[in-house]
């Protein structure tokens, strides 16, 4: 998923936000390095990802017990800096209707055709629809279980 949201360029580039990338959304400083190989771009992102999921479960503590799908979603709006701290309180008050509506409330979403990273607005809006989509299910299953608890 990451991958396909982010590209793999084996030489540096600008993000879109004024930072210089390479590989698999790798940051890097003033282009410390000129070209890298389809191995050192994997082994950036491991190490990216890694990182990436410490941080996710500091600032979401019950990130490991929901479904892959949303782990995914969390992955991904985190590793590009997408989720404010709204949305992340949101989420740990488990109101993700709310925090997919929140998600969006971006600088760099409601004006991403004017920065001309389009491509942030269609991963955006993939997120929130997981999002959303997870705090239907989770509601309909919550409805579902205090009705079957208050059956005769």
């Amino acid at each position: 998923m990451l991958k396909y949201y982010e590209g793999e360029r084996l030489a540096p580039y600008n993000d879109g936000r004024g930072n210089w990338t390479i590989g698999v959304g790798h940051r890097i400083k003033n282009k410390e390095c000129n070209k890298i190989t389809f191995s050192q771009s994997a082994k950036f992102l491991y190490d990216d990802i890694n990182i990436c999921l410490k941080r996710i479960r500091f600032k979401i503590p019950k990130f490991d017990f929901y479904p892959d799908y949303v782990r995914l979603a969390l992955l991904n709006s985190f590793f590009r800096g997408d989720t404010g701290q709204k949305t992340i309180a949101l989420i740990n008050d488990n109101k993700w209707i709310l925090a997919s509506i929140e998600y969006l409330n971006r600088y760099d979403y409601k004006n991403a055709v004017k920065l001309e990273i389009g491509g942030i607005k269609r991963r955006m809006e993939v997120n929130r629809n997981i999002f959303l989509f997870y705090g239907i299910i989770d509601k309909i299953l919550r409805f579902s279980r205090n009705a079957i608890n208050k059956t005769p």
